[in-house]
């Protein structure tokens, strides 16, 4: 009986045992289930997965205009859409889901629907000013706005051999490139059959822009983002002879500093001299800084200043063109504000430009880009050649070697290349005047047209670089 008693206690005391260990198994397993499910949650609150079609390229085109239009998407993503987009564009052998896995897009699947062939136009950049100059941009860092253009995209069935204008920079695989425009492109189809195309004139094409992201330029990046095959810096140094003695009866030459010209990103420039000056505009705050300009009269009977010619104001449109040899330019130093600030705060040598030509018995305003006038952040006389020096190196640090570079205007029709030829020609004694109404390929191989033997790159040929800074600089 004993014995009976005794074994029915130790069975009750493993059967108790193996219970109490269970319930903690089971606690484990509960508590296990819960951190899981928190994780889960909080990595799915961390960490968007963002909807995606990745059927096709161009659902998945589709799929991400659609984030960026409905600003859905975390700000440290930015770049990473864009150079998805921009890989994409270029034909690039990866599948949508490999480009996602490439720049690290946590997705989900979606259906497919309202596909959009999308092209990027631009990045814009936002500048944050603090009153009214700061260079237009960071050196070592920059916010910028990406701008996205897209169309429709559909089923077209197509006979071989049809041509159609279609949206965009490129023909779809299986189609011969015909011809182009500005987000346009007219294409010959290669076969017959059914087609996924953004028909130009069918399409809606729309344009938005999202929210905007920062680039650092202390790492290397393409035009689009960044990318470890692309450096942003460009450098190269020039300076420009002055001859004292086209001014007056003194000779010799005044030989401006030495200027670093340092192309960043192919939209702004730093011009380094003197070992501790710099100055840094970028390519918009240069095309706009007749903002700066008082209004000038379009027509005038005579001129309100004292005019004088220049060069670089009197340049033929083509080969032999010499309408524009007589134009006059005259400078009014007028203080100017902008939003209630004077831009003289900032530049107290500034003034305003303008160009003139008369005809018909009156002075016309020239406004074509080529030749227009340009406000001045930095003026300049003839007698600062002997007196003021300082004026005639701030001149062509802020508004010459700008010039030189980016041009007039957007509408400017000169090129680069031209620009340091007719440079050299202007300041040569006596001055080249006749290289003004040459053009292109008749400029380049003149006997007369040189550059200045102080635009230089280290280990790169004055040819070489020109036709670098002209292909970074193509719009």
């Amino acid at each position: 009986m004993l014995h009976r008693a005794e074994d029915s206690l130790g069975i009750v005391l493993r059967e108790g045992m193996f219970l109490s260990v269970k319930r903690k198994f089971l606690v484990v397993i509960l508590l296990s289930a819960v951190i899981f499910v928190v994780v889960l949650i909080r990595t799915s609150l961390v960490i968007p997965r963002y909807s995606i079609d990745t059927t096709s390229r161009e659902t998945l085109q589709a799929s991400v205009v659609e984030i960026l239009q409905g600003e859905l998407i975390e700000n440290e993503d930015h770049h990473k859409f864009y150079l998805l987009l921009v890989e994409s564009e270029a034909g690039t052998e990866l599948d949508p889901k490999a480009l996602l896995a490439k720049y690290d897009i946590p997705h989900v699947e979606k259906e497919e629907e309202n596909l959009g062939l999308s092209t990027i136009t631009r990045l814009e950049y936002k500048d944050f000013r603090d009153g009214i100059y700061t260079g237009g941009f960071n050196l070592s860092r920059e916010t910028k706005r990406l701008k996205i253009t897209y169309a429709e995209v559909r089923e077209v069935y197509v006979e071989k051999g049809e041509t159609l204008p279609l949206f965009g920079n490129d023909c779809p695989t299986g189609w011969t490139h015909v011809e182009d425009d500005v987000l346009r492109v007219t294409c010959q189809s290669e076969e017959t059959g059914v087609h996924l195309l953004a028909l130009w004139e069918e399409s809606s094409v729309q344009t938005f822009r999202s929210g905007y992201f920062e680039r650092r330029f202390h790492r290397p990046q393409t035009l689009y983002g960044y990318e470890d095959t692309y450096n942003p810096y460009l450098s190269f140094t020039y300076r420009t002879h002055i001859p004292t003695g086209f001014f007056g009866p003194f000779t010799g030459n005044f030989i401006t500093p030495l200027a670093t010209i340092t192309l960043i990103d192919d939209d702004k420039l730093h011009i380094a001299w003197d070992e501790d000056k710099a100055f840094a505009i970028n390519k918009r705050f240069h095309h706009e800084r007749n903002h700066y300009n008082i209004d000038f009269t379009s027509s005038l009977e005579t001129l309100p200043a004292s005019p004088s010619p220049a060069f670089f104001h009197q340049l033929g449109h083509y080969t032999g063109d010499e309408s524009n040899l007589e134009n006059l330019k005259i400078t009014i130093t007028d203080r100017v504000f902008v939003n209630g600030i004077d831009i003289f705060d900032s530049f107290p040598h500034a003034s305003s430009e303008a160009v003139y030509r008369f005809e018909e018995d009156v002075y016309q305003l020239i406004e074509h880009p080529l030749n227009m006038g340009s406000f001045n952040f930095a003026d300049t006389a003839v007698l600062d050649i002997l007196f003021n020096r300082e004026r005639i190196v701030l001149h062509y640090i802020y508004d010459v070697y700008p010039y030189f570079v980016f041009g007039n205007a957007p509408g400017d029709c000169s090129s680069l290349r031209e620009r340091f030829i007719w440079d050299r020609a202007s300041l040569s004694v006596p001055p080249r005047s006749h290289l003004r109404t040459y053009r292109g390929d008749d400029l380049y191989l003149h006997e007369d047209a040189d550059y200045s033997p102080h635009l230089v790159k280290e280990g790169v040929s004055k040819e070489a670089l020109l036709s670098l800074l002209e292909e970074r600089l193509r719009e």
